[in-house]
């Protein structure tokens, strides 16, 4: 719920053309595997580098790729670059010095049907939850995702994450009631559904009925808060949701920010808005990785968000826009910083101001994307 929602009568929503993140054909070439795109931020799967924005085995010596340093210094940094991850041994042989830190040893890893790499000490398993703002203002892109053709795409992404041996469970939630939301005819056991109880068709019809309840939120105006509220919801759940062994993935869907400074009372020319001191990012963070036993590998987050970095403006009540009409979408700087903190590539943002349409199209991108390498890296405990 925008300030301006309030003083304006109807926002208009469209769509706009574009999206931030790596949207590189997956079924042609696997992101992240050998000779293939890197993600969005630079990613590639276990033992390859990106190099030219393509990801390379620099212990290959017919890769055909050279670094914006090499570029510069000709072959010698190749060879400097080799020192720096392998040492020669009295005897000769090469032995490995630095510690990989795109995911795990190279001797887990297997070739899936597709192409790509699969780590099989990686996770098998994820739960995702859904925190969607509920404002009137969303109701376009809630729409969209849960059009089963779009929702179904998700799925199958999800589904094949870490070469397609994945169990996963989806719970639904919103931006203020730290409570699970099913759909009204959900008579199941436990307030979200998981892939070991259920068919795909069934899970995509259960979210298409929860996700549209979110709405309204009841919250009070410009307290939105997806990231919070997705905190309060787990570090307080009683329901079993989270599971040890499973990546914890959280999809952030709003056009504001979690708690904005610009939708505090005194961040704003017309003084209205939240009168609630947010809980630092800091904080959020660390209570998402405690509930995964302290190991920053086992969260990922998904972010459909106001990006900070694009300028459209400011509404008549100063407060910073992503974009404008049709559209209107505003800084999420806090959600953005957050999905920043997280471990290598684990964080993927997308603009909210992309257009409805494209909401489940970002979710489908990152899954493919960050998240396959999230997985990948997740070596679960014992």
């Amino acid at each position: 719920m925008r300030l301006s929602a309030l003083l304006v009568s109807t926002l208009a929503l469209g769509a706009l053309g574009g999206i931030t993140m790596n949207m590189s054909a997956c079924n042609s070439c696997k992101v992240g595997a050998e000779s293939c795109p890197c993600t969005g931020g630079g990613g590639c799967d276990p033992g390859l580098t990106c190099l030219s924005d393509t990801c390379v085995d620099e212990n290959s010596q017919a890769t055909g790729f050279a670094s914006t340093e090499d570029e510069e210094e000709g072959s010698a940094s190749s060879s400097s670059s080799s020192s720096a991850s392998t040492d020669t041994s009295s005897s000769g042989e090469s032995t490995d010095s630095t510690e990989t830190t795109t995911g795990p040893i190279l001797d887990s890893m297997e070739t899936g049907t597709d192409g790509g790499a699969c780590n099989i000490d990686g996770c098998s398993a994820i739960d995702v939850l859904f925190a969607i703002d509920g404002s009137g203002s969303m109701s376009e892109e809630i729409n969209a995702l849960v059009a089963s053709q779009a929702f179904n795409r998700v799925v199958e992404a999800l589904e094949e994450v870490n070469c397609d041996d994945i169990e996963y469970r989806i719970g639904v939630t919103n931006d203020n009631s730290p409570n699970f939301i099913t759909g009204l005819s959900w008579a199941g056991a436990n307030p979200w559904f998981d892939s070991t109880e259920m068919s795909s068709a069934e899970i995509q019809a259960a979210f298409s009925e929860a996700a549209p309840r979110v709405a309204p939120s009841g919250v009070p105006v410009g307290c939105e808060h997806v990231l919070t509220n997705a905190s309060q919801l787990l570090v307080g759940d009683t329901t079993g949701f989270l599971r040890t062994d499973a990546l914890l993935l959280l999809v952030l869907i709003t056009d504001v920010d979690d708690y904005g400074a610009y939708d505090n009372s005194m961040g704003n020319t017309c003084g209205l808005g939240c009168t609630v001191t947010p809980q630092a990012v800091s904080d959020l963070y660390d209570n998402f990785v405690t509930l995964k036993g302290g190991d920053e590998k086992g969260v990922a987050a998904i972010v459909v968000a106001g990006d900070p970095n694009a300028n459209g403006g400011q509404n008549f009540c100063g407060q910073p826009r992503s974009c404008g009409a049709p559209i209107e979408g505003y800084h999420a700087t806090r959600l953005y910083d957050f999905a920043s903190m997280l471990y290598m590539n684990n964080g993927a943002t997308s603009n909210v101001c992309n257009g409805p349409q494209m909401v489940p199209t970002a979710i489908e991108t990152a899954l493919r994307d960050n998240i396959d390498l999230a997985c990948q890296g997740f070596v679960p405990p014992g």
